[in-house]
């Protein structure tokens, strides 16, 4: 018994400490490709690399601004359950009742700049 309490504690404290999952945490993968759920934008045009983006209900969405930039970014959607920034990334939870195969609009508002552009998400699964 006293062997899983110390596991237990154990996975906690390591779970509490690890940060690097965490959606402000992720690294842009624009260099090397646009994966599911990741909108790399073209910081000139605020248009993404792919559009619609491609996710799924309840995922999370990550878009970053080109790297040339280090503009404050935000997105919004009706689409989101929740939404949060940082610098030159955003991202939002997208809420589990969206239908599959439907586009959803998002907005992407460069808070330095103050444009704006509304591009597409597709639900996918």
């Amino acid at each position: 018994m006293r062997k899983i309490g110390i596991v237990s504690v154990l996975l906690l404290v390591i779970g509490c400490t690890s940060t690097a999952y965490l959606p402000e945490n992720i690294q842009s993968p624009c260099d090397k490709g646009t994966p599911n759920g990741v909108a790399c934008i073209d910081p000139g045009t605020l248009n993404p690399t792919t559009n619609p983006v491609h996710s799924g209900n309840g995922q999370i969405f990550n878009a970053f601004l080109g790297s040339s930039r280090n503009d404050e970014i935000e997105i919004t959607s009706e689409a989101f359950a929740w939404h949060k920034r940082k610098g030159s990334h955003a991202w939002a939870q997208l809420r589990n009742d969206l239908e599959v195969g439907k586009t959803y609009k998002y907005t992407i508002r460069d808070l330095t700049t103050q444009k704006v552009n509304d591009p597409d998400i597709l639900i996918d699964y």
